[in-house]
């Protein structure tokens, strides 16, 4: 594992038809941010992780049961091995299906186990 490892989570921005993301290590390291991309090949930094980051973080890795206990300040600056260690905690814990979560960065498709903060 690298503490140099990008992770990113994309989703669909519907009020610029375009796309925003939760990048974990591009532009501050330890922490997520967010960015955004519409019609331009490249992807502009937006800040500090949102609230609407956050929500997606929380649906993205099936911790909504756990959200009272990952508020913005938390959740900020917790790597995607350690999200899906705590998904891991409630499957065993709670019976929830097992998930599984690759980054949809280009050319660094890894799964978040292996992104460690």
């Amino acid at each position: 594992m690298s503490d140099m490892q990008q992770y990113s989570l994309n989703f669909s921005d519907p009020a610029s038809d375009g796309v925003k993301a939760c990048d974990w290590n591009w532009i501050e390291k330890g922490k997520w941010v967010m960015s955004s991309r519409e019609k331009e090949i490249r992807w502009q930094y937006e800040g500090p992780l949102t609230e609407e980051g956050r929500q997606k973080l929380l649906e993205y890795f099936g911790l909504e049961n756990a959200a009272e206990q990952l508020p913005l300040e938390k959740i900020e600056k917790m790597a995607p091995a350690a999200l899906m260690q705590l998904r891991r905690d409630l499957e065993a814990r709670e019976g929830l299906p097992k998930i599984s979560r690759m980054s949809d960065r280009i050319g660094g498709h890894i799964p978040a186990e292996l992104v460690a903060a």
